[in-house]
């Protein structure tokens, strides 16, 4: 079995448990990313909760991902429902509008900046 590299865009951070936790520099989408997309995507899909969805899709890291949704689509295992349920965004602000408005919170909610 082969082990993970250590990637140079991930550093390191200790924890307030003093346990050493992985903090993301640039981008998440390993495995473990694809795995919790997917699960909460299905979860929704099947009713479990009504959370938007987003997926940020900067410099086009998922392009062909969403691409192959796409012709999954066309090819008949998924339909356009099921494509509708995630939102996709090229840029954080222009995906957290999408989020919101889906979420149905009324135009004058304060933007998240604010308030953190």
């Amino acid at each position: 079995m082969r082990r993970a590299a250590h990637r140079p865009d991930h550093a390191r951070a200790q924890g307030h448990d003093g346990r050493t936790q992985r903090r993301l520099s640039r981008h998440s989408g390993g495995i473990g990313t694809l795995e919790e997309l997917f699960e909460v995507w299905t979860w929704r899909q099947l009713g479990y909760h009504d959370k938007p969805i987003g997926v940020l899709d900067a410099d086009g890291y998922y392009r062909q991902m969403l691409g192959f949704l796409e012709h999954s689509v066309q090819s008949g295992f998924m339909g356009d429902w099921q494509m509708e349920l995630v939102r996709v965004g090229r840029s954080v602000p222009e995906l957290l509008a999408a989020l919101v408005q889906e979420a149905g919170l009324p135009k004058g909610t304060k933007p998240l900046r604010s308030v953190i």
